[in-house]
């Protein structure tokens, strides 16, 4: 029998500086509001979202940030 064709392994990046995600809590902390107004604006795609799970929401705290300076113009 033949061995299944398999992609060669990476090596992870080891230069990769990741920012940790935020949680609305932490979101709604920063910018003086409600959890519940971080998400409404995520569900009404006021401010960028990543939804891991249906119930697990993170933030991207520096976009969230542009995206309420961009909507101020």
């Amino acid at each position: 029998m033949r061995k299944p064709h398999s992609l060669p392994r990476s090596k992870p990046a080891r230069n990769l500086a990741r920012k940790p995600l935020s949680t609305a809590r932490e979101i709604a902390e920063i910018l003086g509001v409600s959890t519940w107004t971080v998400y409404d604006w995520a569900r009404s795609e006021r401010i960028p979202a990543i939804r891991a799970t249906p119930r697990i929401v993170r933030f991207d705290a520096d976009a969230v940030l542009a995206a309420l300076e961009g909507g101020r113009k």
